[in-house]
């Protein structure tokens, strides 16, 4: 309900409709039945109050219940952005943020990437991590202040239950963990320059077919060519573990090079084992994203979500991204639990 004529049109086509929100007094709720309707109309009256004040606290309404696509997607229509998915190797989904949503987050991307860089400043020694992967054992640093922003709020993990994700999740990957959630945010730099085409894992396809990673990039801010949105190499994830990677064929063409572009609230999803690289942002405002990364069970885990958590943010989360956070029990014993983030400290 956005407005109160859609509240309108849903009782005057015959139902009733019910809707709790969290006011100051607790958790309220409000039935509208059919009957209401001259009342809805009036431009005075409690009944209409109710309903305006409802429609007024949206934010406080949507964020009540788990995070949801502003137009729930059905089954047929999930199985095609899979079969572009599976042809292509990414696919840009519209309106799966609400509004009232992308304020929390946009604070979380923010924190996250501004106490990255006042810790950097400081000489903060990022943490190594030694993973397998198709390449063999490496050495890799990585930041949790920006990796690990379930730990940033509520809201993120109200994210990591979006059912877009697992919906995608389930038909492209079949068992599939949370590998981490990051934060992208791009800010306007004179002398910055395009990265390089390049791919995150390989091979892009198991050995059954199934997408051996994906990347949930939930943009925020707006996705464009002047803010350096993320551009990818269609088909180029298509090539399994005996099979050669499938390269751009004309590495000096933009021609076939797809530059992603949506607006706050909107979803790319991309197999990282195709190439792809991020932008220039040649705006003054930033380009934020939080990015879901997932893969099926693997060696590239590298920390054990759950329990870096922590019982406050548990007690938040549903069994579903219960289940998506821990990782496979054979793995555990091997995974970091000891990282120490921003937000578990204390703010001046």
């Amino acid at each position: 309900v956005r407005n109160i004529e859609d509240l309108q049109h849903m009782l005057s086509i015959g139902g009733g409709v019910t809707i709790q929100f969290l006011g100051d007094e607790g958790m309220r709720e409000i039935s509208f039945m059919p009957n209401n309707i001259p009342e809805l109309k009036k431009t005075e009256g409690q009944t209409f109050q109710l309903a305006y004040k409802t429609v007024t606290h949206l934010q406080r309404l949507e964020r009540s219940h788990p995070m949801q696509p502003v137009h729930p997607m059905s089954d047929g229509e999930l199985d095609a952005h899979v079969a572009d998915l599976q042809e292509n190797g990414y696919v840009i989904l519209r309106e799966q943020i609400a509004p009232g949503y992308l304020d929390p987050l946009r604070d979380i991307a923010q924190r996250a990437a501004d106490d990255y860089i006042a810790e950097w400043r400081g000489g903060m020694k990022l943490p190594e991590v030694r993973i397998l992967d198709g390449n063999g054992k490496r050495n890799f640093t990585i930041n949790p202040n920006a990796r690990i922003c379930y730990m940033w709020g509520e809201a993120a993990i109200e994210l990591l239950d979006h059912d877009t994700v697992h919906a995608i999740c389930e038909r492209a990957m079949g068992t599939y963990y949370l590998l981490d959630l990051i934060a992208n945010t791009v800010r306007y730099h004179p002398d910055a320059r395009q990265g390089r085409f390049h791919r995150d894992f390989r091979p892009g396809l198991t050995e059954e077919g199934m997408h051996n990673g994906l990347w949930f990039f939930f943009i925020l801010d707006g996705y464009s060519e002047k803010n350096g949105g993320t551009k990818v190499i269609p088909r180029t994830h298509c090539f399994k573990a005996d099979e050669p990677e499938i390269m751009d064929p004309e590495p000096d063409s933009d021609s076939n090079k797809i530059q992603a572009t949506g607006d706050p609230g909107d979803l790319l999803i991309v197999n990282a084992g195709g190439l792809h690289c991020p932008g220039v942002n040649q705006t003054p405002d930033p380009r934020r994203t939080l990015n879901i990364r997932v893969v099926p069970k693997s060696e590239r885990l590298f920390c054990n979500a759950w329990e870096l958590a922590g019982p406050e943010l548990q007690a938040k989360a549903s069994e579903r991204v219960k289940r998506f956070m821990q990782p496979p029990a054979d793995l555990v014993a091997e995974l970091r639990t000891d990282w120490r983030v921003t937000p578990r400290r204390e703010k001046s």
